[in-house]
């Protein structure tokens, strides 16, 4: 089992597309960076439970391990519709270009804003939060079109 399989404290997928509740990701072009972001996140009192860092064939490892047959139906259902699955193509794209993700649980809304403040400091080459409503694009983007 992966570290990321028992990382996420919320439900990790939506309908059977990866959507990790309350959680913020990052994704920079080096490992260093999401380190010295994942350490700025520590020294400013977020939990060790509450920050991950993965390298992009690890995140891309887990996302394969967590879809099944329902899954792969249901993603192709978002990205028709241009919703969430784009999010996770597109940082599927970036690991397979060896891109660092951190990932940050945020329950609430001030932490989402601690958090950002802290990880846009190493300048993410994107940056997204799923909160209940809709994926929340920070920084970077991909294209709808």
């Amino acid at each position: 089992m992966s570290v990321q399989a028992t990382f996420f404290k919320e439900s990790h997928t939506s309908l059977g597309v990866f959507y990790p509740m309350h959680y913020m990701i990052a994704v920079f072009d080096t490992l260093p960076a999401a380190h010295r972001a994942e350490k700025n996140l520590r020294n400013a009192s977020f939990r060790d439970d509450d920050v991950l860092v993965c390298t992009g064939p690890e995140f891309i490892e887990f996302e394969k391990r967590e879809t099944g047959v329902a899954g792969s139906i249901m993603q192709a259902i978002s990205r028709f519709f241009k919703t969430e699955q784009l999010s996770t193509d597109h940082n599927l794209e970036l690991a397979e270009h060896y891109a660092a993700f951190l990932f940050v649980h945020c329950p609430k809304e001030q932490s989402k804003i601690e958090a950002w403040d802290i990880v846009q400091e190493e300048k993410p080459l994107t940056a997204h939060y799923y909160d209940r409503i809709a994926v929340d694009q920070l920084a970077g983007g991909f294209s709808t079109d």
